[in-house]
This record gives structure tokens, C-alpha cells and sequence, in this order.
């Protein structure tokens, strides 16, 4: 099981990783003037969010990719949660209770 502390320092190499990407991205669509034509390091990525999530005990219901893809890492500050109660979720700190709220529920 992981830590909230080991949570938030492995995920803040995805927050990194992501915007490395998006640079990448953005070069590549200056270059190239086509959209969407940089898929680099996305296997790699998706394997170490599954490797996060399961290092954690399990994320079933994708919170970390909602959080990295939907939410914006945070920055839309959107509101997640379970059986009518939801809190904005703007920070990994606020990612992993949530998560674990999840892992609760079983």
C-alpha cells in the first residue's frame, strides 16, 4: 500500500511527464501544422498510471486519468466523488482520498 506522500511524489512524474508531452506536442504541430501528430510516450505513460494505481491498491473507477485528462490535473477544479457527496478535486492530495474513498466502498 502506498502513502498519500509516496502518492503525491511518484504522480507529480506524471504532472511532469504530461507537459513534457504537450511541449513536445505543440513543436511537433509547429513543424508538421497537423494536429494530434505526437503520440509520444503515451504506452509508457498509461503503463505507469496503471503501475501507480496498483501500486496504491487499485484506482477501479480511473480517478487518475479523469484527473490527469478531464480535470486538467486539477486546473478545471471539477467535483468528484460518491453517493452524493462530491468536493472539488484540485490537487493529488485531493486525488488519492478519493481513490481511496473508492477502494472503501467495496
Amino acid at each position: 500500500m502506498i502513502t498519500q506522500g509516496e502518492f503525491i511524489r511518484r504522480f507529480r512524474l506524471v504532472e511532469e511527464f504530461v507537459v513534457e508531452q504537450m511541449r513536445l506536442g505543440n513543436l511537433a504541430q509547429a513543424i508538421t501544422r497537423e494536429a494530434g501528430c505526437c503520440e509520444f510516450g503515451d504506452k509508457f505513460l498509461d503503463s505507469y498510471i496503471k503501475l501507480l494505481a496498483d501500486y496504491m491498491g487499485g484506482d477501479k473507477d480511473g480517478w487518475i486519468e479523469w484527473y490527469i485528462w478531464e480535470n486538467d490535473m486539477g486546473k478545471q477544479r471539477m467535483e468528484a466523488g460518491y453517493v452524493g457527496k462530491s468536493s472539488r478535486i484540485s490537487n493529488p492530495k485531493q486525488l488519492y482520498k478519493l481513490i481511496k474513498q473508492g477502494q472503501e466502498r467495496k
